[in-house]
């Protein structure tokens, strides 16, 4: 397992590494990008409600790592560990955390309980938000949001410093 360094950082791999600016700009922009379109389950007071597997996905994308699940009262919960460190950017939806049995999981997996499309679509959205054109299961994502415009007309969200459980200690989001 690694540490993050003096600067912040963790490495993944031999090229790729985040800081905890990166996974502050990547949570803002995933929780501008969620609506009921991305999960049923989303209520303006629980905007993370029903978006674990979605979100897990997108932060795959970006940050690679593993995705991982474990069991809770409806189902299942999913949520990523990298670098050996568990990250659950949905975690703000339960008001008890769940018990974190870290059940590998696979991108498959994922995307079956999310849908392809609600999936392409937070993906898209992220992408937008990150002002990049993120390939999204080899489609561009400026062309999934062009693809369903009755989506574009939705709010955007206002973000707010919300606790974060990452790595095993709590940061705050702005």
């Amino acid at each position: 397992m690694r540490e993050p360094d003096a600067d912040n950082r963790v490495v993944l791999g031999n090229t790729d590494e985040m800081s905890k600016e990166d996974l502050s700009e990547l949570l803002s922009a995933i929780r501008c990008s969620w609506s009921a379109a991305t999960s049923p389950q989303w209520l303006p007071t629980n905007p993370a409600h029903g978006q674990g597997s979605a979100t897990a996905l997108v932060f795959c994308d970006r940050f690679g790592g593993e995705i991982m699940k474990t069991p809770i009262d409806h189902g299942w919960h999913f949520y990523n560990r990298v670098a050996g460190r568990t990250c659950d950017f949905t975690a703000e939806q339960f008001s008890v955390l769940p018990a974190y049995l870290n059940i590998l999981s696979s991108r498959e997996e994922a995307l079956a309980h999310s849908g392809p499309e609600r999936y392409q679509l937070l993906a898209a959205r992220v992408g937008a938000e990150l002002g990049s054109k993120q390939r999204v299961l080899g489609v561009a994502a400026t062309s999934v949001l062009d693809e369903l415009p009755e989506f574009a007309a939705e709010p955007r969200c206002e973000t707010s410093a919300q606790t974060l459980w990452l790595f095993d200690v709590n940061l705050r989001a702005t």
